[in-house]
């Protein structure tokens, strides 16, 4: 795991680790978090990408995709905060778990709100 304080180091870190999965808050600073989710998806299209915002609240429309935010970026997997460490656990679980030929993953309102376990 690698932990990155800002949306600058998240950015220089990217080219010199093998993520799993990038968990992204929106508010990073002084580099946005919309600008380091357009970075990892120009380096990593495949990667599964958490974004957690404490503005991301009420339901998603389609399992975890986010309705309307920054769909040039395709899917994108979404935590609000606050979050219990369960409830991250069980989506990083979810999404980077090999799985057989396309295994649904549980809704991220399921995880946001505690359902998963």
């Amino acid at each position: 795991m690698v932990t990155c304080a800002d949306g600058r180091t998240a950015l220089t870190a990217l080219p010199s680790h093998d993520f799993a999965v990038a968990l992204i808050d929106l508010g990073l600073e002084p580099v946005h978090g919309r600008h380091v989710i357009e970075a990892v998806r120009a380096a990593r299209p495949a990667l599964p990408i958490v974004v957690t915002s404490g503005a991301l609240v009420g339901e998603a429309d389609d399992d975890d995709v986010l309705p309307g935010l920054f769909p040039e970026f395709g899917r994108l997997h979404r935590l609000a905060k606050p979050f219990k460490p369960k409830n991250l656990i069980g989506l990083v679980t979810a999404i980077t778990r090999p799985s057989p030929q396309h295994a649904e993953t549980p809704r991220a309102t399921e995880i946001a709100d505690g359902r998963f376990f």
